[in-house]
């Protein structure tokens, strides 16, 4: 009886990890196809960081945080601005 019972406790949290992992790859999976559609679109660049990161994929992660930040800065100084110089 001891012995069912701690394997049913130790089921529940390896299933709720599973899907959790399942949810991640999906989520993955969509912001490459957004990546692939838009290279030049940050935030998803930097939503799928934020997953790797939850997966504990640092050095992906890092990567894809490094290309995310090139591209919002080009974004922010590719924008023209009001100002006129003399």
């Amino acid at each position: 009886m001891q012995k069912l019972f701690l394997f049913l406790l130790l089921s529940i949290p390896v299933a709720a990890f599973s899907q959790t992992a399942k949810e991640n790859k999906q989520t993955i999976r969509k912001l490459n196809q957004r990546i692939a559609v838009n290279p030049q679109d940050h935030q998803a660049y930097l939503q799928r960081s934020l997953v790797k990161e939850k997966m504990g994929r640092k050095n992906s992660a890092r990567k894809d945080r490094a290309i995310a930040m090139r591209l919002g800065m080009k974004e922010t100084y590719d924008t023209p601005t009001d100002f006129e110089p003399d």
